[in-house]
């Protein structure tokens, strides 16, 4: 009764241990897991980024064992990471962000993508730097930016070092891109450079492979390097030179009022809102002669008789009454006008005693 006993329980036991019997467990767990991605995918589609994060920590995506091994899964949350500001998260979103990007880790980067194409490769790794990056600036942490610049630098002689003999346009593009992030944002955002050519110059020196990589023709236009192009986004962000003429124009036409004038500065500038005053300058060839007075007065005197005088006199008066206006007049104009005075007084004796 003891054999067929431990016969039927041996063949029980090899009945639970035959796959053949038992619930496909695993597959089960991949189709779960894989609507799971579609769904955090699906919202990561349709622009809902921090619906796809939570999604994907609420269904437990987002722990190590599954970033490290599935380069879908962790190509999505970089993608939705890096389009997303760190500070609209949830504490619990934020505090895994925290756990990823906190120290820039290229290699952990690299190894998860080790499989793709060095392409790919090169744009999950600068989503990373990125996703690295606004870590670094919602701490406020200048030693996690350093860190993140100098690691940064390195990969990019790194890759466009494997790039530089590979002829593959895409890869070149990637290299441009990374070269724009480490100059536009590590190198621009954490020092506070200007952008200029000397920061492409200095990338160059320590990555002497970029220059060549960037020789590749645009995707935009064909007849222009990747190179040019890139220099030309630098001088367009970079500060224009000041103008030197325009300085000085103005400071020529400011009020020198509290300083006197010397004797290089006699032709200064009148500014174009002062009053400028009218000066009535005298004729020269209008000259006082006595003589001609005398025959004027000498070739009137038939003329002249008694009805004629009032009027004489009453022009006169009007002329001195005119004279007194001018009365303000520069010295040298009122010293003339003193003269003409005197000889009409000359003449009006002249007159009278007719």
């Amino acid at each position: 009764m003891s054999s067929p006993q431990v016969s039927s329980t041996k063949l029980l036991e090899e009945l639970l241990e035959n796959k053949a019997f038992q619930p496909d467990s695993h597959k089960a767990l991949e189709s779960e897991t894989e609507n799971q991605l579609q769904d955090c995918l699906n919202a990561f589609l349709k622009g809902d980024c921090k619906g796809c994060l939570e999604k994907m920590f609420q269904a437990g995506l987002l722990r190590g064992e599954y970033l490290e091994n599935d380069p879908k899964l962790w190509k999505l949350y970089l993608s939705a990471c890096s389009q997303i500001k760190f500070d609209v998260l949830e504490v619990s979103l934020s505090k895994v962000g925290r756990s990823n990007f906190s120290k820039a880790d290229v290699s952990r980067a690299q190894r998860i993508l080790a499989q793709e194409p060095l392409c790919e490769q090169m744009a999950g790794v600068l989503m990373y730097l990125t996703c690295c990056y606004k870590c670094a600036r919602a701490d406020n942490s200048m030693e996690a930016m350093k860190n993140l610049e100098m690691a940064s630098g390195d990969y990019i002689r790194k890759c466009s070092e494997c790039s530089e003999h590979s002829g593959d346009t895409r890869e070149a593009n990637q290299v441009l891109e990374l070269v724009w992030f480490y100059m536009f944002s590590l190198q621009g955002g954490r020092s506070h450079k200007r952008m200029s050519r000397i920061l492409y110059e200095q990338l160059c020196k320590s990555a002497p492979a970029v220059p060549r990589v960037l020789q590749a023709p645009s995707k935009t236009n064909p007849a222009v390097t990747l190179e040019n192009q890139l220099i030309s986004r630098i001088e367009a962000l970079a500060p224009e030179k000041p103008n030197i003429v325009q300085p000085l124009q103005q400071r020529k036409l400011k009020p020198t009022n509290s300083h006197p004038f010397s004797s290089d500065r006699t032709s200064e500038a009148i500014p174009v809102l002062a009053p400028v005053p009218t000066i009535i300058k005298p004729d020269k060839a209008a000259s006082i002669n006595t003589s001609k007075f005398k025959a004027l007065i000498t070739r009137l005197q038939p003329f002249l008789n008694s009805k004629s005088i009032p009027v004489l006199v009453f022009v006169l008066l009007l002329s001195l009454k005119k004279a007194q206006k001018v009365a303000g007049l520069p010295n040298k104009l009122a010293h003339i006008l003193n003269v003409i005075l005197r000889r009409l007084g000359g003449i009006i004796n002249i007159i009278l005693s007719i």
